[in-house]
């Protein structure tokens, strides 16, 4: 399975916003997870952590085969556009190899820990995959989420001056920060490195 992937399915689409239910839920399904998906809000401190990922297995009878089931938990003092960002960014790691990702508290506790550190005190070598795992997924969500023939269609108004990244962001659907990342002429390079070998 692979994010790259996922961001090709919406690759050609000009339509958006991009609908989390209707659209990246059956994608994502499409790629392979064949699992029940649930996401929903929850009181939690933003400040620590926005959105995650559970995933469990029930039998589906006594001696059935099991149902994997993943539940995505999004903070609910997030405004509608976080909210979006973070329930793509957390469907996304449901397409990450089982090296990547984080199977239990410790490793979960370690993560929080790693992605909370300001800039100048990350390191890339002792954060580990899960956590560089976890930062890409950003940049993967913001893809499929502004796919890039609607940025391709929204960049020259931009770059004439008669958009602004606010007004692209309300288009969109999702926070200025990433609209700026989108819209910034190194984007299409970026885009092309997480779409390779898809």
């Amino acid at each position: 399975m692979s994010a790259g992937k996922l961001i090709k399915l919406f690759e050609t689409r000009t339509e958006v916003p991009i609908d989390i239910d209707g659209d990246v839920i059956p994608a994502v399904q499409s790629l392979g997870f064949s699992g029940e998906l649930y996401w929903f809000y929850a009181e939690m401190d933003s400040s620590v952590l926005r959105g995650s990922l559970v995933q469990w297995e029930y039998p589906a009878s006594e001696n059935g085969p099991m149902i994997q089931v993943a539940e995505i938990t999004v903070a609910d003092d997030q405004t509608e556009d976080w909210r979006r960002m973070i329930a793509c960014k957390e469907m996304i790691h449901l397409l990450d190899e089982p090296g990547e990702r984080v199977n239990t508290t410790e490793d979960f506790d370690r993560l929080i820990e790693r992605l909370s550190l300001p800039a100048d005190m990350q390191d890339f070598k002792q954060d580990g995959l899960q956590v560089l795992t976890d930062r890409v997924a950003v940049t993967e969500a913001l893809a499929v989420l502004f796919p890039l023939a609607a940025r391709n269609e929204l960049y020259k108004p931009f770059k004439d001056g008669k958009l602004a990244l606010s007004d692209i962001a309300r288009i969109v659907n999702i926070p200025q920060r990433y609209v700026a990342l989108a819209m910034h002429e190194s984007w299409e390079s970026l885009y092309k490195f997480l779409t390779r070998g898809a």
